[in-house]
Order: structure tokens, then C-alpha cells, then sequence
């Protein structure tokens, strides 16, 4: 509005007025031009309308009548969502009742949901779409309808992806990344409570209360931190060390709902290394805490969460708290980091990549032990194996293969199979409940198909046995492996594939529900592994999940279980040696449980889906030809994971030497650190590799340090779209932008070559009286000279002026150098100071700060009345080019 105040109101301060009035001259051809003085005497924006002989028109904004969300028109959703249920549950119409459970009566799963969902929106057009957080807070039928019933079409019809009928394979192995001087961990977040019975817990207390935290040994209602440092405690026996996972599920759960809503921090600490290889194989089996931050960071998007693996090795206590605590205060935004003794951080990355190892022998003199094997995915992967190698097979399942009822023989689906119960107990004049009636059927299928799966084996050329046993039960698996052995000789190769699902969002997930999950995972690999601890196996599978590497909302227990998977793998590779071990981390596969609905969902989140025949040959290739490393592959793609947000406080301890770049009493923050930000937090988005280039880096508005002795100012820089990046202060102002991106193998910026005069200020004048700057920012060594075209001179770095308050991805002392001499050329040329608004690219060749000066070449590329555009390259002691910016924008101003 014109009546809006530039500053008060806009926050547009002197400099960026200067760069407002310079584009309006650009674009108004023969507007008088304006000084400083005049231009401070403008309030408003009404102010510099009517000066500039224009009259001012009062802008009133239309009164827009919103449109109103009306209940869908002329449909009733009961009628339809009831048949729906029916037709995907098997359960008569006449039998469901707004008021029953979908998932305790019906046994209606996450997945089942998102199919009725999926199906619903085909019959209802334009019904509003819904995403998994919205339909798992339904819980019952009349849920749905109440929430249906207020929801209205959809203003904007969402865009799905066509994904590609790919699986892709990726092999997970640790890379070195820098700390980025990221916050994790705050003094304004409230008490922390640190959980944990070892020395390395009580030496963070003690380090943490001498920082001037607030430190807990329980979790109250108080508590905005959780430092979960259970898995540093001391395991004498494997089930000690599970039951670890289980405590900092608890200690998860107990803060669910408030960090869900609020957030807070949840941090996690294990020693599985400090690079996640386990090397303690007793380490490894609590090594799930990975799996809960990871879930935990997606359940609560407010939050603040981290899963520490740190080597604790020959460190002291203290020695490992103090590594432990500087990740909290000085690390990086990442999910999960490790820590090594030889101060390496480190983070898991999944490359894509070919299995390409030497050739194991299996064939048919081998004998095989699989759990889950008999149904699922697994069995369609060990037909696959028996088709190549003609194997021995022994199937390890815990349903018995009694003989189906009669009247079940023409039912050939869930649906059919729950009708001809339902129909035989009212003959017989019974009443059964749908959950009962759900698990018969469910019983009479899973017979079906581990009959089937006996007979694929036996056609592709394998002896099968199949074994109704619970593999978690020690003695009963040693029994029949034992005479599994006396029939067939000892056993060779391993497929642990058994699982099972119970979704919910960690505030509803029940601890028998994570106990049933987590059990039949970990007990059940536990108790294999130690029943064929002698035999001479020259192949470990482990069947985990993408939902272990990435974390996958609702799914809390499978994430941490396949977690444990992971950590054992690697474990058990290091203890065998030339055993072949793989966790092979699945996404989705394409069959079976996988509806339209379902792949849409999946195709949403950016995830491939895994065909059946692709994943069978995948499975056999990484057994036969996958070698021994590495251990942990992810197959079937990788979802797109969140955008991570860089916390830094600046202040007189942090970053000391910004006290040097102080105008008119105040520390600001130069345009340099700004860019320094921006290119860490891309970094940490994964940008890693080849030089980095800024390009349209804005000052939106000045960032003035008012809080650098009193506390320090917080900043959050952030990814705002796929490239733009954006710094904004903790009132939500924004203050810079710019677009990073991996770079080009060269410059396409050009270094001028230009006659120089010899400087016409003596080197005393040039701080103090020309620049502003103060010890820590007087970076020029000397100015080589100057003429019309440009100026050259030379700098010192970083490093020489000490500003290291962490790893530095640029040499920001030297580029602020650049700008001090572009700054002294603008004196030569305009007669006035100026300041950079805008710097149109900048191009890292050489990451990281200069040992040796370097020479800084300045080339003007346009002169206005109040402003000068050039390009800054800079050369270093080998000649080679270190960095160039290029469409430098500097802007007269007073009082800088």
C-alpha cells in the first residue's frame, strides 16, 4: 500500500534503497536522479510516488468473497464407503457399523487403507486427496464419513509422476563430511534428559551442566531435550543388548505426542564403531536406535532429531562426551552421523551400482535354511535361487499345514474365503466376529500358498523340507536343524526373511505390537545365527528394508528391527571373513499387497517399486555375484528424503572476528558468510561432489547482529525449492537468497588483462579512512594498482586471519578481499563508498581456504551514477584460478 513505511513496515534500509531508486532510474529513462539525503527523507512508498511528479492512487484491495467449501454434492458417502469396505474386505455390508475400529475390528491395515482411500476417489469425483498422516488419524468407519462429509473437491488436481519400471541397485558405504557448525542442541529447547547407565552418559551430564543446561535423569513433562545414550551401556549377553532397542523405543514413545505437535530434540547415541560396521558383534544387536531417530525425524517434522554412532574405543569418558556434545553444538543438520576415535565424521551414502563380485559356488550339494521363505517375496526369490542352483531347501515357517475345511475348496480369495466362513457358521447357527473370520481365512490362504511354493521348489529341481517351527524358539530350531543335518549334511547358506507389520505413529504404537514386530526379526536372526554357529556357511541373506536406511512414517519397529539387521550383517561379515553376507534393504516390490492406490502412493514419495521377476533375479545376483562386500545394498530405489535445515547462532564466541565488520556501532554480516551458509547447507542436502556454483545471490535485507554480545542472533539457512536457498533470521525474516548447483569442470568467467597505475593511496589509508574493516577483514596485502577497465591486488585467506568456527567450503576472508578492492575501485570511479547488493554468480573452483596469498583481479563491467557492476576472479600461489564472481553489484551508500 503507499501508505506502507519503507522501513518500519518493508525493512528497507538506506543500502537497499539506494539499489531500489538505481533500478527505477534504469527503467524510468530520464528520472532525475536522487542522493542519499533526499532518498532518506522518502517514508513511504507513497512518499517516493509523489516525489517523483506521479500522482499517488490509493490502491484498495478488492473484497473477494472466498469460495465456499460445500459438502459434496448430491452423494452419500456411507453407502459407497460400506461397500468399498465389503468388496476389499470380504466382510457382508449387513455385518460393518459406522462405530467399528478399521483396524482392531476389520483388521484394516496402513496399506489396505490407502487401497479403500485410493478407490474411494475413483467413485467420488472430485473428493479432496488425502495424504497418510490425514487417513491414519481416522480410526473408525464413522471417522470417514464425518471427515467425508465436510470435505469438498479439490481446487487443484495433483500431478502424478509416471515412474519407470526400474529397480535399481545401491551399495550403502560410510563418506567423510564436515562439520558445518550446525545447532542441534539448544539452551532455549529446556532441560535436557540424558538416559543411560555408563560413564560416557554421566561425563555429557557434567559437560552439559557446565555449559549452562538444565540436565535431567528421567523424562517429565518439562523435558524439551532427550539425549538417549542407552546404547553406550554395557551388554554382557545378546539379549541384553536387544532389549536396548526396546528402552529407547519407550523413552521415543514417551515424548511422542508433544514433540509430534511441538518439537523438541531426540538425540540417540550408540557405539556400532563410530562408521556403522559393528566390529563389536555385540553392539550390533542394539544397533536399531539408527531406525527409531531416523522414523522418528519423519513422524515429527518440528523436531529436532539425530542418531550418533560414536567409536568409543580408547577415548575416556569425557574424551567421547566432549565428541558427542560438539556434534550437538558444531555439527551438521545430518539424520544420522558417525564419529570415529581418528576424528572422522562420517555419514552412509547409497551409491547406484552393479553387483560385480567373484562368483560363489551353490548349487545342488548346498543346504539352505530360510525363515519366511514359504510365502511372500521370499519364496518367489528362493524359486528363483532353485532354478539356478538346484539348492536344498529347508523352509522354516510357524504355520502349521493342517488339511482347509470343505466348503472352502471354490473359494479362491480372501474376499470368497471370509464369505464361506461367514456362510457356515450361520448354517450351524454360530456368530462370529470380523476379526476371527479375517484370521481363518488369512490361515486357510497362507496353507495355499506355502503348499504352492513347496512345489515351485520341487519343479525347479530342489529337495524341500518345510518346518512348522517358531524360529525364535532355541531349542525347538536346534532340534529339527539338527536332523536336518543327520538327513542332508551340515548347513551352507542362510535367507532370513521372516517378518511381520504393525503400523502406527510412535505415540500409538503399543509395546506388545513393537515386541511382536521387532521379536520376529532380531530373536528370530539371533537364534538362527547361534543354532548353525558351527556349520560351515559360505552365504548370510538378511531380508531387511528401505524403511531401515531412510526411516518410513508408521513404521517405528520394521524401521529398527531391519536396523539391527544392518549393524548384525556387517558384524557378522568382519567375524566369517569369507562368508558372503548381505542385508539387502528392499523397497516395495510390485505384486501381491501393491494396488493402483498403492503405487500411486509409493510413486508419490519418489519410490521405485521392485517387479517380482526383477527382485527374484536381484536377490540371486547379489547372493551368487554380489562378493563379499559391500554388506549393506539398498534394492528398488530410494524415496526423495526431506530438505535439511542449517541452524547457526552467531555471536562475539562463535564468530569473534565479525566484530571487525562493524557499521554505524553494529556488527553486520557480510555477504561472504551468507555464501559460506548457502553452500554448506548444500552440502548437506548431498551436493558433494565436483565445484559448487552460486548464482543470483540477493541481499534482500541487511542483517544487522544486534544480539552478537548478548546471547547471538539465530539463523536458518534452507533449501526453498529444488535449488534457491534461502537465510532467514528466528523472526521469520528473510535476508538472502541464492540458487547453488554443482558446477561445470571450468570457469566460464573470464579474468581481465588490463594496463595498471600505480595505486594513488598510500597502504595507511586504505583501513580506516577508505574501508571500514577491522583486523580480522584486512585481507589486502597490497593494491598492485588501477585503471579505468579495473584493480588488482594482493590477499590473504581465512586462515591467516583465523576465521575458523568450523570447516570452511570457501575462502570467505578472501572473497570478502574481492569485494574490498571492487569497493576501493567504486572510491576511484564513483567518488563514493559502496557496498555489494548482488552478486550475479559465484564459482568455487577450489574448495576449502588458501594456504598461500592469492591474486585478485577486479574488471569493471559497467558504471552508473551509483553503481558499478564487475567481475572479481582470484589466482593462487600455483596460478591456478581459485574462485571468480562475476555481475558484482555495488551500490553507493553513506555511512559505510
Amino acid at each position: 500500500e503507499p501508505g506502507m513505511a519503507l522501513e518500519a513496515d518493508l525493512g528497507i534500509d538506506s543500502i537497499k534503497r539506494v539499489e531500489i531508486f538505481s533500478a527505477l532510474q534504469e527503467k524510468v529513462p530520464g528520472m532525475q536522479e536522487m542522493d542519499q539525503t533526499e532518498m532518506a527523507r522518502l517514508r513511504t512508498i507513497g512518499d517516493i510516488v509523489a516525489s517523483l511528479g506521479t500522482p499517488v492512487t490509493h490502491h484498495v484491495t478488492p473484497q473477494v468473497t472466498a469460495p465456499q467449501v460445500t459438502n459434496i454434492p448430491s452423494i452419500n458417502i456411507q453407502p459407497i464407503l460400506m461397500a468399498l469396505i465389503s468388496e476389499k474386505t470380504g466382510y457382508p455390508e449387513e455385518m460393518l457399523e459406522p462405530a467399528m475400529a478399521l483396524e482392531a475390528d476389520l483388521g484394516i491395515d496402513s496399506i489396505k487403507r490407502v487401497e479403500i482411500f485410493s478407490a474411494l476417489q475413483e467413485k467420488v469425483p472430485g473428493m479432496q486427496e488425502m495424504d497418510q498422516t490425514q487417513i491414519a488419524s481416522l480410526r473408525t468407519i464413522g471417522d470417514i464419513i464425518a471427515h467425508l462429509d465436510g470435505s469438498g473437491p479439490s481446487a487443484d488436481p495433483v500431478a502424478v509422476p509416471v515412474a519407470k519400471a526400474l529397480s535399481p541397485r545401491f551399495e550403502v558405504a560410510t563418506r567423510k563430511v564436515d562439520r558445518l557448525g550446525h545447532i542441534t542442541l539448544d539452551k532455549t529447547d529446556g532441560p535436557v534428559a540424558i538416559l543411560g547407565a555408563n560413564t560416557v552418559a554421566k561425563a555429557a551430564e557434567k559437560l552439559l551442566l557446565k555449559k549452562g543446561y538444565e540436565v535431567q535423569s528421567v523424562i517429565t513433562e518439562s523435558t524439551g531435550a532427550v539425549l538417549c545414550m542407552i546404547g553406550l551401556d554395557k551388554f554382557s549377553e545378546i539379549k541384553d543388548a536387544i532389549a536396548a532397542n526396546q528402552r529407547a523405543f519407550e523413552a521415543a514413545k514417551a515424548v511422542a505426542p508433544r514433540f509430534a505437535k511441538t518439537g523438541g530434540v531426540f538425540v540417540t547415541v550408540q557405539d556400532t564403531g563410530g562408521d556403522f560396521s559393528a566390529p563389536n558383534a555385540l553392539s550390533a544387536w542394539a544397533g536399531g536406535f539408527t531406525g527409531l531417530a531416523k522414523t522418528a525425524a519423519l513422524e515429527w517434522p518440528k523436531a529436532r532429531v539425530k542418531a550418533i554412532d560414536i567409536e568409543v574405543g580408547g577415548r575416556t569418558a569425557r574424551e567421547a562426551a566432549e565428541a558427542i556434545v560438539e556434534e550437538l553444538l558444531k555439527g551438521g543438520p545430518e539424520t544420522e552421523v558417525g564419529l570415529t576415535t581418528a576424528n572422522h565424521r562420517l555419514v552412509l551414502e547409497a551409491t547406484q551400482a552393479e553387483a560385480n563380485g567373484p562368483a560363489l559356488q551353490v548349487d545342488a550339494s548346498s543346504v539352505i535354511v530360510a525363515t519366511g521363505g514359504a510365502r511372500g517375496v521370499t519364496a518367489v526369490s528362493l524359486i528363483n535361487l532353485a532354478k539356478t542352483t538346484k539348492a536344498k531347501i529347508v523352509l522354516l515357517g510357524r504355520t502349521v499345514l493342517d488339511k482347509e475345511p470343505s466348503f472352502c475348496k471354490d473359494a479362491n480369495d480372501q474376499t470368497a474365503l471370509r464369505r464361506a466362513f461367514l456362510t457356515e457358521a450361520q448354517t450351524r447357527g454360530l456368530k462370529l466376529d470380523p476379526a476371527k473370520v479375517s484370521a481363518k481365512a488369512s490361515q486357510v490362504l497362507a496353507i495355499r500358498e506355502i503348499q504352492a511354493t513347496i512345489a515351485s521348489l520341487e519343479n525347479a529341481g530342489s529337495a524341500v523340507q518345510y518346518l512348522a517351527i517358531d524360529a525364535r524358539n532355541a531349542k525347538e530350531l536346534n532340534s529339527a536343524l539338527e536332523a536336518v543335518r543327520q538327513q542332508w549334511g551340515p548347513i551352507t547358506g542362510l535367507v532370513h526373511g521372516a517378518g511381520v507389520l504393525a503400523d502406527k505413529r510412535l505415540e500409538d504404537l503399543t509395546l506388545e505390537q513393537f515386541q511382536s514386530v521387532f521379536s520376529t526379526k532380531v530373536e528370530g536372526l539371533a537364534a538362527l545365527l547361534e543354532a548353525t554357529a558351527k556349520d560351515p556357511l559360505t552365504f548370510i541373506c538378511m531380508f531387511s528394508s528401505i524403511a531401515a536406511r531412510t526411516g518410513n512414517i508408521g513404521q517405528t519397529a520394521y524401521s529398527m528391527a531391519n536396523e539391527v539387521l544392518n549393524r548384525v550383517a556387517s558384524a557378522e561379515s568382519i567375524r566369517r571373513g569369507n562368508c558372503v553376507v548381505k542385508s539387502l534393504n528392499w523397497g516395495p516390490w510390485d505384486g501381491g499387497m501393491v494396488t493402483a492406490g498403492l503405487r500411486k502412493h509409493f510413486e508419490d514419495q519418489g519410490i521405485r517399486l521392485v517387479g517380482l521377476e526383477e527382485g527374484a533375479k536381484l536377490f540371486t545376483d547379489e547372493i551368487l555375484n554380489g562378493g563379499t562386500k559391500p554388506v549393506e545394498v539398498v534394492l528398488g530405489g530410494l524415496p526423495k528424503m526431506p530438505n535439511r535445515e542449517l541452524r547457526i547462532r552467531m555471536d562475539q564466541k562463535s564468530h569473534p572476528f565479525l566484530v571487525d565488520h562493524t557499521i554505524q556501532d553494529m556488527p553486520v554480516l557480510p555477504a561472504v558468510e551468507a555464501l559460506e551458509m548457502f553452500l554448506r547447507c548444500a552440502r548437506a542436502q548431498g551436493i558433494q561432489s565436483g565445484p559448487l556454483v552460486c548464482t543470483d545471490l540477493k541481499v534482500l535485507r541487511g542483517v544487522k547482529l544486534d544480539q552478537f554480545t548478548t546471547g547471538g542472533n539465530m539463523f536458518y539457512v534452507r533449501l526453498k525449492t529444488d535449488t534457491l536457498f534461502e537465510l532467514v533470521s528466528a523472526d521469520g525474516t528473510r535476508h538472502y537468497e541464492a540458487t547453488i548447483s554443482a558446477g561445470p569442470a571450468v570457469s566460464t568467467a573470464t579474468i581481465g588483462k588490463f594496463d595498471l597505475t600505480a595505486s594513488p593511496w598510500p597502504d595507511a589509508d586504505i583501513y580506516g579512512k577508505l574501508l571500514f574493516h577491522g583486523p580480522a577483514f584486512q585481507v589486502i596485502r597490497k593494491v598492485e594498482g588501477l585503471s579505468p577497465e579495473g584493480i588488482a591486488g594482493t590477499l590473504t585467506g581465512s586462515l591467516d586471519r583465523n576465521w575458523m568456527d568450523g570447516h570452511r567450503h570457501s575462502d570467505a576472508a578472501m572473497l570478502d578481499g574481492g569485494l574490498q578492492l571492487a569497493r576501493l575501485w567504486g572510491y576511484h570511479s564513483l567518488g563514493k563508498p559502496t557496498l555489494p547488493t548482488s552478486i550475479g554468480s559465484l564459482w568455487i573452483q577450489r574448495p576449502g581456504c588458501e594456504t598461500h596469498p592469492v591474486r585478485c583481479m577486479v574488471t569493471a563491467r559497467a558504471v552508473g551514477s551509483s553503481k558499478i557492476v564487475c567481475d572479481i576472479g582470484f589466482v593462487g600461489a600455483d596460478n591456478e584460478l581459485v574462485a571468480t564472481m562475476t555481475g558484482v553489484e555495488m551500490h553507493a551508500t553513506a555511512g559505510a
